[in-house]
């Protein structure tokens, strides 16, 4: 037999192995998904960043089916992921603070050209054709405020800016329908130390309605599907864990009640289920939970630190 052949062979042998324990490694842990490698980022899927070998990155789960796998991987920090209706798109920050889209089925990338600043939670509207965000400045002082743009014809057009500083706002939201804004309203108290508030802003008129009046730090709110509630992070009772607010009435439940940090909510297509973050097992992995009852379930196991959970709808 020539040397050629031999070495053909061997080559077969050892791809056929590595797929032998791919597979095992399929069957064991569910780890990869054939749809999710190649139908990109879909209604229904989790979007995270997550902290593995010291590197954060982009990552989609199947909930349902525990499929994973990681859409970025570079050498640059990469969080805050929110992504558009449908999927197409995910908005991301990258490297020094840079706000970057990512096409979900080819992983094209563009770089969404602000002036040069500090930027971070990016976030869709409805329409898919605009993101608010939060531009930070640290002089004359630490300021806080945010912007939206648009894109038109193919091109991101000049920022807008919605608030202005101060108080310093961040973690901006659109409601389904995009008239609203909501976002959380910093400032520190001197007695009671940091102190956020959940603020709703009529896109139209501008006018600002607190709607929490938690005096505690209560931030990251999240609309849900239906427009009637937010779900958002507060230590309003001395631990941070994700609680509900109705709009506009301001009636607030706590979902979670844990020694751990809970937080970082994302509502579920339907409205029913909300995912987290949550640092009950040592780690901070995305959890799940009903809105109405008691089940809570662990979704990632990299034992690794998650957050920024996206419920893609």
């Amino acid at each position: 037999m020539q040397k050629n052949q031999i070495s053909h062979m061997r080559s077969f042998a050892r791809a056929r192995k590595a797929f032998s324990a791919l597979g095992i490694l399929v069957l064991l842990t569910g780890v990869f998904s054939p749809s999710a490698l190649s139908a990109g980022v879909k209604v229904g899927d989790l979007v995270y960043a997550a902290n593995v070998e010291d590197q954060w990155n982009l990552w989609v789960m199947e909930p349902k089916t525990g499929y994973t796998r990681q859409l970025t991987r570079t050498n640059k920090t990469e969080r805050y992921p929110s992504v558009s209706p449908g999927g197409g798109e995910i908005a991301y920050v990258s490297g020094r603070k840079q706000i970057w889209i990512m096409d979900s089925l080819t992983g094209k990338t563009e770089n969404v050209h602000l002036p040069i600043g500090v930027y971070a939670n990016p976030t869709w509207s409805p329409t898919g054709d605009e993101l608010a965000y939060v531009e930070y400045k640290a002089l004359p002082a630490d300021t806080g405020e945010i912007f939206r743009v648009k894109k038109e014809n193919g091109f991101w057009q000049l920022p807008v800016k919605i608030t202005t500083f101060p108080p310093m706002m961040t973690f901006p939201n659109y409601s389904s329908d995009g008239k609203l804004l909501a976002c959380a309203s910093f400032h520190r108290d001197p007695v009671l130390g940091v102190v956020e508030e959940i603020v709703v802003v009529d896109l139209a008129t501008g006018i600002h309605t607190q709607l929490t009046h938690d005096k505690a730090d209560s931030f990251y709110p999240v609309w849900s599907p239906d427009g009637t509630r937010l779900a958002y992070t507060s230590n309003l009772e001395g631990n941070f864990d994700v609680w509900i607010v109705s709009y506009p009435d301001g009636k607030r439940t706590r979902l979670t009640s844990n020694s751990a940090y809970d937080g970082e909510p994302t509502w579920s297509p339907d409205g029913a289920r909300l995912a987290f973050v949550s640092s009950r097992t040592g780690h901070r992995e995305v959890w799940i939970a009903d809105c109405i009852g008691p089940d809570r379930r662990q979704l990632t196991h990299l034992n690794k630190t998650c957050s920024h959970p996206f419920w893609v709808k």
